[in-house]
């Protein structure tokens, strides 16, 4: 249901987030950046939990558009 209202957000990419996916069991959110970077976000951990972040790549030195 659409509250408008913000329900998780990320802050270790530094760019435009160009393409997010979550994975078959709904747990993953994998996100791709300008920044070259590919992000992993494990999404059974709370909003505010400071380990929310399960991975994330080494700067490619490309943008990554898609997954």
């Amino acid at each position: 249901m659409r509250s408008g209202q913000c329900v998780y957000d990320v802050h270790e990419q530094e760019e435009t987030i160009t393409q997010m996916i979550i994975n078959k069991d709904n747990t993953l959110l994998l996100s791709t950046s300008y920044d070259g970077t590919l992000g992993v976000y494990d999404l059974r951990k709370d909003n505010k939990s400071k380990d929310k972040l399960y991975a994330l790549s080494d700067c490619l030195e490309e943008d990554l558009l898609s997954i």
